[in-house]
Parts: structure tokens; C-alpha cells; sequence
């Protein structure tokens, strides 16, 4: 979503003349591919010839236990991407114990070097707090919590931002009726395999554990709630 924001506003009359809009631009077909994409902020200054101290830096990051349900329903569930490439899903398909187990411990290995080339489902399913160099640039960041459930705090927050740093009412105008008039193409916001996969985490205890383990320093880091063991009666 807010690649798809500074795509529009990287270059808004383009963007617009090419029939683009915010809320259907995906990773696949992302208008600014290679335009205005960087793999380190040291590259990104380097590039844009600012220093980054003059850098307006925006990271939006999730609730770790809805972030990780949106995932593995819209990749293992719904697109089923295990069907054309086997390895995708950790191989486990539609399990989502075997893929949680798979998924931790390949966390494990990456925090200890085993492995340095990330996979599909790593590039999904990794804690947030290892990207965006945050490791060193934490307090650098204006973060923005995306809640899939209500989004208007998350929009107004960003728009705040963006009209902060000078970005023109009429863009503003065109960002705000983007990211409110409808979801993204691969929402799972509400639907009954998120409803189910969400209530499967929390109402076994083995799964909550492997969850929190997974994504502890991104509850800790961003401020989200620990959630607690659903019991059932």
C-alpha cells in the first residue's frame, strides 16, 4: 500500500495518465518497478544525492498475529502457490502447523547465518523488525500502524505525514479516496478462512507459542498487544 503511494507520488501525472491506481497496484505489476526502489538507505541517498538526515522515512507495520493469518490465507489458502511452485508454503500446503514449525525454524537459521538468500515464504513471513534497517535506524523512522480492521487511524496518520512534508492538498485528495474506497486485490480482511486460521492459532496453545516466538520483538518493538490463549467451552 504505501509503495503504491509513493509510486503515485514519485511522478502523479504519469501515473495517472497510464490508467494506474493506488488501490489495485500489486508487487507483481507495480508501475515504479526499478524507478524508485532501493535496497539500503545508504543506496537511496547515494542515488537521490540528499543526505538522510533530510529524509522523511515511513514504515507501516501490522499487528504480527493479522499479518501473519492475511498471509498464509491469501498465499497457502487462496492462491494455492504450492500448486505450480512445490516449495512455496514450506511445502506444507494448507497445514498450517507444519508451515508455522517450518517457519520458525527457518527464522532460527537466519538469525544464526546458516543461510543468507531468502525464499518466497521468507520474504512474507519474516518479523518486520528485521527489515528496513531498523536494526540501526529504528529511531529514524515515523512508523504507522496498519490495522486491517480499521484502517482510518493508519490513513489519517500517513496523510498528516505527507501533508507535514508539503505533498499538495490535491494529491492528499487522490491518496485519501484511494485507500478508502475499496480493499486491496488479495484482502483477506473478514473472510472465513482468516476467521478460521486466526481462531486455530489462538485456541491451541503450541501454535500461540510458536507465534510469539516467531514475532516477540515485533510485538515489543511496535507496541502490539501479546495476545492471550483462546478458551473455549
Amino acid at each position: 500500500m504505501l509503495t503504491a503511494v509513493m509510486c503515485y507520488l514519485f511522478n502523479e501525472d504519469r501515473f495517472i495518465q497510464r490508467g494506474r491506481k493506488i488501490s489495485t497496484e500489486g508487487y507483481q505489476n507495480r508501475f515504479c518497478k526499478n524507478m524508485n526502489e532501493y535496497d539500503s538507505l545508504q543506496t537511496l541517498s547515494a542515488k537521490m544525492n540528499v543526505s538522510r538526515r533530510n529524509l522523511n522515512l515511513i514504515a507501516v507495520v501490522r499487528d504480527p498475529l493479522n499479518r501473519f493469518v492475511s498471509g498464509f490465507v491469501n498465499k497457502c489458502l487462496r492462491e494455492h502457490v504450492w500448486k505450480r511452485y512445490p516449495d512455496h508454503c514450506n511445502g506444507c500446503k494448507t497445514n498450517l502447523t507444519c508451515f508455522m514449525e517450518k517457519m520458525y525454524t527457518r527464522m532460527r537459521q537466519w538469525s544464526t547465518g546458516a543461510y543468507s538468500k531468502p525464499s518466497f515464504d521468507d520474504n512474507h513471513f519474516f518479523p518486520q523488525n528485521w527489515r528496513c534497517e531498523f536494526n540501526s535506524h529504528l529511531h529514524e523512522y515515523h512508523i504507522l500502524k496498519f490495522d486491517t480492521f480499521d484502517p482510518s487511524r493508519f490513513i489519517n496518520d500517513l496523510l498528516l505525514n505527507l501533508k507535514h512534508n508539503r505533498v499538495p492538498e490535491k494529491a492528499l485528495t487522490v491518496i485519501r479516496t484511494s485507500l478508502t474506497s475499496g480493499r486491496t486485490v488479495h484482502s483477506t480482511k473478514g473472510s472465513e478462512e482468516q476467521q478460521e486460521t486466526r481462531k486455530a492459532i489462538l485456541s491451541e496453545k503450541y501454535l500461540l507459542d510458536l507465534l510469539i516466538k516467531m514475532y516477540y520483538y515485533d510485538f515489543a518493538f511496535f507496541g502490539f498487544a501479546i495476545p492471550d490463549l483462546l478458551i473455549t467451552t
